[in-house]
């Protein structure tokens, strides 16, 4: 692939090092006056700075979406990394007792669960996060703007998993995470929703296939509204759901990446 440098404006496929040998051998250097010597080491300056940044020749800087998901990689990364933070080491009165160990364990067996359950969302909407935008040729600026409202609602998911790891009996905690997949599916929807509307998806993709994905996102947000309305009764269902969706949605993204036909959504 190859690339070109951007500096205020001006492009260069050239190697910057090499710009000053093009640009006086462009000249007589008897004729070559001492401003346009200065122009030329100006210029090739300027160029060798800029190549620091390399950009592919056949993206554009400027609605390219490869920003856009490169910080929200690095978003989630920050989010899976503060679940397990929430999981700490149980004191021991005996070091060496396992009976005390055993015990100390079954007491944060709420926090483990909550924390395998948050990652597996969390794991899930990044997987689909990149095969959206594995397709996405420009990125909007409402597209940018829909994808920070996602991070939002994600970056939110560790407060609800500590507070049900500590309270696993509270139908709050399962409320406020249940309104917070709720979210995050809704606006993933409304991101494939925009991407479709304002054509800015890859032609080679199939409409059919895109389609599917915008229709498949309104599956999880009203079983969220569910476990949500659960909790205060049957906590039970809240928990199923919890474990039914992330479930249903890994093993489709496996059958999609095998089969190449299209991208699952929250």
């Amino acid at each position: 692939m190859g690339f070109e440098y951007l500096a205020g404006g001006c492009d260069a496929t050239t190697d910057p090092g090499n710009f000053s040998i093009w640009w006086f051998e462009q000249r007589e250097p008897e004729k070559t006056s001492l401003p346009e010597r200065v122009a030329g080491f100006c210029i090739s300056l300027k160029l060798f700075e800029a190549s620091v940044t390399l950009i592919p020749s056949n993206m554009s800087a400027k609605n390219s979406p490869g920003r856009v998901e490169a910080f929200s990689d690095g978003v989630l990364a920050i989010v899976i990394t503060l679940l397990v933070l929430e999981i700490k080491v149980p004191h021991l009165y005996d070091p060496l007792s396992q009976q005390e160990a055993g015990r100390a364990l079954q007491v944060l067996f709420p926090k483990f669960a909550s924390f395998i359950l948050s990652f597996a969302y969390v794991a899930v909407f990044w997987v689909n996060h990149h095969h959206f935008f594995h397709w996405i040729e420009h990125a909007t600026p409402g597209l940018i703007w829909l994808n920070n409202l996602l991070l939002l609602f994600l970056c939110f998911i560790p407060f609800p998993t500590a507070f049900v790891g500590d309270y696993p009996a509270n139908p709050i905690g399962l409320v406020l995470f249940a309104m917070a997949l709720m979210g995050a599916g809704l606006v993933f929807t409304l991101m494939w929703h925009h991407a479709y509307r304002w054509k800015l998806i890859d032609p080679s993709m199939p409409e059919r296939v895109a389609k599917q994905a915008v229709s498949r996102g309104l599956i999880g947000p009203p079983l969220y509204a569910i476990a949500a309305m659960s909790a205060f009764a049957m906590p039970w269902i809240t928990w199923l759901i919890f474990c039914m969706v992330p479930a249903y949605f890994f093993f489709h993204s496996i059958r999609t990446l095998t089969s190449m036909r299209g991208i699952d959504a929250l």
